[in-house]
């Protein structure tokens, strides 16, 4: 008897538990950040190295003295952020038997408190 009522619900219960699961991924990933507190900059100095990669310079003291993050999306590309001449991020990882890439996706850089450039 509990296991015919088991059988009968069972296709209810996976398409609530799919649904649950849809809306958790939805809510997860739109609520990362808020993008109201973000501050759209540009790079103060972009050079062009012979190998074809950029650096971008950001002066860290033109945005006051608290802690910020540097947010932005690569698209197939390596990335190496330094503070001060010292490495503070890289993005390196590549997709392994799924690809030679990094893939495409948000970095996020924690600059130090007290950087310069």
């Amino acid at each position: 008897m509990l296991i015919r009522r088991i059988k009968r619900w069972m296709p209810y219960l996976v398409i609530a538990a799919g649904l649950a699961l849809i809306l958790l991924a939805y809510a997860a990933n739109f609520k990362i950040t808020e993008f109201g507190s973000m501050d759209e900059t540009n790079p103060d100095t972009t050079t062009r190295q012979a190998d074809g990669s950029e650096i971008f310079s950001f002066a860290a003291e033109d945005y006051g003295v608290m802690q910020k993050d540097i947010v932005f999306f690569t698209n197939h590309q390596l990335v190496w952020a330094y503070a001060d001449g010292k490495p503070i991020y890289e993005n390196t990882e590549t997709g392994g038997i799924w690809g030679r890439t990094t893939g495409s996706h948000w970095n996020f850089v924690a600059v130090p408190y007290g950087t310069k450039r």
